[in-house]
């Protein structure tokens, strides 16, 4: 006697015609993935605002003076995340997720600050973030910042 997924026989046969009022038998729901095939998937990458925060935490670790945008009605649509001064230079930082880029307008908000002498970089991880300012110290002739 065949059985259905919880172990128990299937209803008898029936006999006849079936018509619409005759229910479907039960579906089996679909297996679930085991604990350990659930660790082996591929982790989410960080949230844009995670990188924020440890940008921030690290800049302001550095001593140096750092702000993040707030989007609001009175902002410059595009304008890049985050901004610092490093000894005297103006720095703008557009913060992105690994394997994402910005989008045209954010390129040419980026590209205006620039224009106008700013240093301008899009930022993937706190990696990259501490190469850039290892490149301004050696750029700039300053001793390495203090942690």
């Amino acid at each position: 006697m065949p059985l259905d997924c919880q172990g128990l026989p299937f209803p008898p046969a029936r006999t006849g015609k079936i018509d619409s009022h005759t229910p479907p038998l039960p579906r089996c729901p679909p297996p679930r993935p085991s604990p350990l095939a659930l660790k082996r998937q591929k982790a989410a990458p960080p949230r844009e605002k995670s990188l924020q925060s440890s940008c921030l935490r690290i800049l302001k670790s550095h001593g140096l003076l750092a702000r993040k945008r707030h989007g609001s009605p009175f902002a410059v649509a595009g304008d890049p995340d985050l901004y610092f001064l490093f000894h005297g230079r103006h720095v703008e930082i557009e913060l992105k997720r690994p394997g994402e880029s910005p989008t045209p307008l954010q390129q040419a908000r980026l590209a205006e600050w620039a224009c106008h002498g700013a240093i301008t970089r899009v930022i993937h991880s706190t990696t990259e973030l501490c190469g850039l300012l290892s490149e301004l110290d050696q750029s700039t002739g300053h001793k390495p910042l203090p942690r």
